[in-house]
């Protein structure tokens, strides 16, 4: 059970500091949210990075490695750190304004991302769905050097099919250096985290913008956000769970 902590931690380490690097970015599309939108810092990296990964894969400039895949962190990093440095007093500010709801937005998603790894683990094994086509779509794609990636049925034919969310995977993995049966269990577990930070944050801010005259105003937004995010990723079904 520790080791299995630790590959949740260090998962939950690396998209820590993938948020943190891109918050600059994140904050400036946000600015007006209470949170600066720190609840899709991760996202907004997340699919960065994969598109230009994607991109220079597709147009055969680089292909796809694990050395690429750190090139273009290091390189929209730059960019994030010019656009802080461009904006730094007013982004400092809003750091220090914020940085209580940011610890706390960090703590739920460390939280649900531990909790589904958790449920995860009780059934960690690659089947029903379409778990097995998916997990033979991210390997497939681990081994490609370019894109679109090799076929897994047809020999010498490509991926006819729409495998971005699955090249995500692939490069969380090329990032982390994890077991490709590891990261695809941890990405499951990090789409409910991501959904439910998400959501928690857009639902805190309707009732923010809202701007309701009244007393104990952030217990509300609190209550609000935490609502949206559970109705979301747990009121439709609760077969996962209960598994």
């Amino acid at each position: 059970m520790i080791n299995g902590f630790s590959y949740i931690f260090y998962w939950w380490f690396l998209l820590f500091g993938l948020g943190i690097t891109f918050l600059p970015l994140t904050w400036w599309f946000f600015k007006k949210f209470f949170d600066i939108g720190y609840g899709f810092s991760k996202i907004i990296a997340i699919l960065l990075i994969s598109y230009f990964v994607w991109l220079v894969g597709s147009l055969r400039i680089f292909p796809f490695s694990v050395a690429t895949s750190w090139l273009i962190v290091f390189l929209l990093a730059l960019v994030n750190f010019w656009l802080a440095r461009k904006n730094r007093t007013e982004f400092l500010k809003q750091i220090k304004t914020h940085w209580k709801i940011l610890l706390f937005e960090e703590t739920i998603f460390f939280i649900a991302l531990t909790l589904w790894s958790f449920i995860r683990g009780f059934q960690s094994n690659i089947q029903g769905l379409e778990k097995f086509m998916d997990y033979g779509f991210v390997n497939s794609i681990l081994r490609s050097q370019y894109f679109p990636p090799a076929d897994i049925w047809l020999a010498g034919k490509t991926i006819n099919y729409y495998y971005f969310g699955h090249l995500v995977t692939a490069v969380l993995t090329k990032l982390s250096g994890l077991d490709s049966a590891i990261a695809y269990n941890l990405m499951i577990a990090t789409i409910f985290a991501l959904s439910f930070t998400a959501a928690f944050s857009l639902g805190g801010n309707l009732v923010f913008h809202w701007k309701l005259k009244i007393g104990n105003y952030w217990k509300l937004v609190i209550i609000s956000g935490l609502l949206s995010a559970t109705l979301l990723t747990l009121g439709g079904n609760l077969h996962a769970l209960w598994w």
